[in-house]
């Protein structure tokens, strides 16, 4: 696979190989990995991405479809299994800056989640991850969140 961005070799916990994470979401990594969650994938800037993957001739998914580039350019990219994408939900439910960001849809500042739709086993059912895009310049911040505690949602909320 192409590697865009500068990344560091991480060990995620109970894996036994190590992952290559964008540099700017090492800490955002790290902050989610110390709460007990687990992460599949993450890009710094997945638009940025997934040019530079055709830039280089390779065709994967969503590269056929009009707009994507557009679409995701600045967006930093995080897939987690849904259950811990809900607690992580639950954490940031009642944060004053993430909060509405997690909430509100199509503001500015804003994520967008989908959970997507698998034909498996002869039937359709949802994918058991999360995708989040939300705008790379959160990362930092998110993860400072998450560091500090700041991110805990008050008690009777996770």
């Amino acid at each position: 696979m192409f590697q865009l961005h500068p990344s560091t070799r991480l060990l995620p916990p109970q894996a036994t190989d190590a992952v290559e994470v964008d540099n700017e979401m090492v800490p955002l990594i790290q902050a989610l990995w110390s709460q007990g969650w687990h992460t599949m994938a993450c890009c710094q800037d997945n638009g940025e991405a997934v040019d530079a993957e055709r830039a280089h001739g390779q065709r994967g998914e969503p590269t056929g479809h009009q707009g994507f580039i557009e679409y995701h350019r600045g967006l930093a990219w995080l897939k987690m299994p849904t259950t811990d994408t809900l607690c992580l939900l639950a954490e940031l439910h009642d944060h004053q800056v993430f909060g509405p960001r997690a909430k509100v849809r199509w503001g500015r500042g804003s994520w967008r989640m989908h959970i997507p739709v698998i034909y498996q086993d002869g039937g359709f059912t949802p994918a058991p991850y999360t995708q989040i895009y939300f705008p790379k310049e959160q990362i930092a911040e998110l993860a400072a969140a998450l560091a500090s505690g700041d991110g805990r949602a008050p008690a009777g909320h996770a």
